[in-house]
């Protein structure tokens, strides 16, 4: 196995196996199925890990370093494969920076033209500014509407802002920063956020317990709240983000999967993310991902973008149906990308004849 959204895991079985009580209770905190990428948890399955978590390196490229390049060598790909680039720009800050490193690529290698730009009306909505002077009359653009992942062609190479998050924290930890508590020891706070989370107290404890293996493989010193939210969404979360898109188109989940590059994925991300793990924590939520605002802010110099632009979920755009409704499918995927969508019913009829 290598990904389960969250509705299956719901269900408390998977295939004729019924999961352990504790993994669906971390699952929910987490909002995904989770994937342990340290190998530390009893899944109750047997999974396989994409990406393993890197070794931490002495030296690293800085942020915007890292964006020229890895956008320098996609849109090399891009014309050694004789494919067009479709980036999929929410507006957002994640994919803003990713496009801006693809579109500086792509005019100093004279590629202006191999760039597409899939958007919404909500793209355009939350960065109007960026819309109206970098991408208006001057690149391809396509307007989608979700579910999105149907507009990705396989023919392509398809870029997104995925694991952005995974690399500077968590957007669980908006309201503990808002709350000033992030900077609080985790073993301290992380119980009542867990309380919170699950509303009961005993699954709040067995959760606590079930993921210190986790912590305890963190490669850099875990201490606050914030420190060890971050720690669980990049590695718990990390391959449901990588695969989230190719689940849902389903028959063709492998083609969509080879045609994806999430800007973001790249070892070299993540080892920065561990170099970065001293400046990490805020106390302004506004401050959050302020690498990417000043690599953004470096090409457009908006001050008004980099003091005042704040994370916003973007996830419902990609995850809705046309009529704007979340489709209720019990979705996994097997190693082979071979993607298994089922009614809650009939995961429900599994149940019953499993116990």
């Amino acid at each position: 196995m290598v990904f389960l959204n969250r509705l299956q895991v719901g269900q408390g079985i998977l295939f004729d196996r019924e999961l352990p009580r504790v993994y669906m209770l971390a699952s929910r905190f987490m909002h995904c199925g989770i994937i342990d990428r340290t190998n530390s948890l009893d899944q109750g399955f047997d999974y396989t890990i994409l990406d393993p978590i890197p070794e931490p390196v002495r030296q690293c490229p800085s942020f915007g370093e890292l964006c020229d390049a890895i956008g320098n060598e996609l849109v090399a790909a891009a014309i050694e494969s004789r494919r067009i680039i479709a980036i999929l720009w929410s507006g957002g800050i994640d994919s803003t920076a990713a496009l801006i490193a693809i579109m500086k690529a792509a005019e100093r290698q004279s590629q202006h033209g191999r760039v597409q730009i899939l958007l919404t009306q909500q793209s355009v909505e939350e960065y109007p500014k960026f819309y109206l002077r970098y991408i208006k009359d001057r690149y391809d653009q396509v307007p989608v509407t979700p579910p999105i992942a149907e507009f990705l062609r396989p023919d392509c190479l398809n870029v997104t802002g995925e694991h952005g998050d995974q690399l500077f924290g968590s957007q669980l930890l908006a309201s503990y920063v808002q709350a000033a508590i992030s900077h609080r020891k985790y073993e301290a706070v992380l119980p009542e956020v867990l309380f919170e989370s699950l509303r009961n107290v005993r699954a709040a404890d067995r959760v606590m317990r079930y993921l210190g293996p986790v912590i305890d493989q963190a490669p850099v010193r875990i201490v606050t709240l914030f420190d060890c939210l971050w720690w669980l969404n990049f590695s718990l979360k990390w391959q449901h983000v990588t695969l989230r898109l190719a689940a849902l188109r389903e028959r063709q989940s492998r083609l969509v999967y080879d045609s994806l590059r999430h800007f973001f994925r790249d070892q070299r991300f993540q080892q920065w993310s561990f170099s970065f793990h001293p400046q990490r924590g805020v106390s302004v939520w506004e401050r959050y991902k302020d690498p990417a605002k000043e690599y953004i802010h470096a090409y457009t110099g908006d001050e008004d973008y980099f003091l005042h632009k704040q994370k916003e979920p973007s996830l419902g755009n990609v995850m809705r149906n046309p009529e704007g409704v979340r489709p209720r499918l019990c979705i996994s995927m097997m190693e082979d990308f071979r993607t298994i969508a089922v009614a809650p019913e009939e995961c429900a009829e599994l149940r019953e004849r499993a116990l």
